[in-house]
């Protein structure tokens, strides 16, 4: 009898909005205004309205702030990612339900949360830092990335500004280090166990036949610098991926079904430019919240942008210096328990570690694929006259009056520590408008050619603007 009024009380304080802790629980309405308005509404506790409408600022999750106050302050509490949650409802509701067959919301949604990121992230920085340590090479946790590049805003896209790393000194790792071992490490921690040969290059914008075979057998690294697609990153789609099948959510079939059906680019290649923010209103708050760009992680250009600006890690160590937060942030980001007397603060600590070692290795190949390109082009006269013209049309198109720079000049500078970032910057002028563009690709795809050729690299397919090369196997 006892039980079974303990029930009907239950029943009674839902259907008033009290939750099981006693907490008030009202509606927020989040109105996605780019996609006519799509809105959703997610049950949250008032504390948390009230924290979105007069607490801290949560404008813009660009703005380490207000992606560091969101996941410490609000995350935890609702145990949800829940503005990531809606933002996708709308954005599936209106621009994909009506075109895919396999996706569903609830995958989409697993892909665009960051929070659903955290726990594979360490899983491949401590797996780097292991492989790095077998090989005696530095430990690029312990590495400062700002030693060897500085992070900065650039044009990436006619309406799009994204960051990339620009060099500052040498790397201390070989040529092509990064990527052979990252291509390693992700394939035995996760696409050998769900089947998968390992990983191969794709370089350039690679025809879709051919992608639909070689994705039967192998996923793909994307080799972005010389495909003049720089804001993507190469590793994203690797992460995207290995993320979803660490976690149980999809398996081999199911990504073979999305390919076939056409579905990748609506999935996991999202321009960081479509995404919108959302207004928030509810019945507990008068007027309306305005949160700014809240991208979803099925824009590559979004993960790589929290990667190299090391967002994850910096989240995760502020996180590590908060008692009474530690515990419970540990768990939602990891799925881990500890001892709340320092344990739980030890723990993401050394979680922060390795995502950060992870965030380093994708600025370090970056920075690696430029030096590679820089070293090859000044001995390839081809690729100089090709380059010319590119630039001088450019130029010619998009004067920069005093930005201009000579590229025989650029080419031939040695020794001084800025000749790098010059021909980043140089390069740097077509990176925002080549993008697909395989007339255009094709010399640097060529000059990626005679590296990987020489580097053992074999050559799976070859077409105008793309080629898939199987990589050698690691030593």
């Amino acid at each position: 009898m006892t039980l079974h009024l303990l029930a009907i009380v239950a029943m009674l304080a839902g259907s008033f909005g009290v939750l099981a802790d006693g907490s008030a629980e009202v509606q927020l309405e989040a109105n996605n205004y780019k996609y006519g308005y799509s809105f959703v509404r997610v049950p949250v506790r008032a504390a948390t309205v009230d924290e979105l409408f007069v607490g801290k600022s949560i404008s813009n999750f660009r703005d380490m702030d207000s992606f560091s106050n969101y996941y410490l302050n609000l995350v935890p509490v609702e145990g949800r990612d829940f503005l990531f949650e809606a933002l996708s409802k709308t954005v599936f509701a209106i621009d994909i339900e009506p075109l895919v067959s396999v996706s569903t919301e609830a995958i989409f949604t697993q892909i665009n949360s960051p929070v659903n990121y955290f726990n594979y992230l360490a899983k491949l920085g401590l797996a780097i830092r292991q492989a790095a340590l077998e090989k005696q090479m530095a430990d690029p946790a312990a590495l400062k990335s700002e030693h060897f590049a500085r992070i900065e805003k650039m044009s990436l896209f006619d309406d799009y500004e994204g960051y990339i790393p620009v060099p500052v000194s040498p790397l201390p790792y070989s040529h092509g280090t990064m990527e052979r071992l990252f291509s390693e490490v992700v394939w035995l921690q996760t696409l050998r166990k769900a089947g998968y040969d390992r990983p191969v290059v794709f370089s350039g914008f690679v025809a879709s036949d051919t992608a639909r075979q070689v994705l039967k057998q192998s996923l793909f690294l994307d080799d972005t610098v010389f495909g003049m697609s720089w804001g993507h990153g190469k590793f994203t789609h690797l992460i995207q991926l290995g993320m979803l099948l660490d976690s149980g959510v999809v398996n081999r079939q199911w990504i073979s079904l999305m390919i076939d059906k056409g579905e990748w680019r609506h999935m996991l290649d999202r321009i960081l430019s479509g995404w919108s923010g959302l207004y928030l209103t509810s019945s507990q708050r008068n007027g309306m919240r305005n949160v700014k760009t809240i991208p979803g992680l099925s824009s590559p250009s979004w993960l790589q942008e929290i990667l190299i600006r090391h967002m994850f890690s910096d989240l995760v160590a502020r996180a590590a210096t908060d008692y009474h937060r530690a515990c419970s942030c540990l768990e939602l980001f990891f799925n881990e328990t500890g001892d709340p007397f320092q344990g739980c603060q030890r723990t993401l600590e050394f979680h922060a570690s390795n995502i950060r070692a992870l965030e380093n290795w994708v600025i370090f190949d970056f920075l690696d694929d430029v030096s590679i390109m820089k070293e090859h082009a000044q001995v390839n006269m081809n690729f100089r006259n090709s380059l010319h013209h590119l630039i001088t049309a450019v130029q010619r198109e998009y004067p920069k009056g005093a930005e201009k720079k000579d590229v025989d000049d650029v080419l031939n500078c040695y020794g001084r520590s800025d000749c790098d970032s010059e021909f980043l910057y140089l390069v740097g002028l077509l990176a925002c408008m080549t993008t697909f563009h395989n007339r255009i690709v094709e010399p640097f795809i060529r000059l990626r050619e005679q590296y990987y050729l020489s580097k053992g690299y074999q050559q799976r397919n070859k077409g105008q603007g793309f080629r898939v090369y199987l990589l050698p196997e690691s030593q």
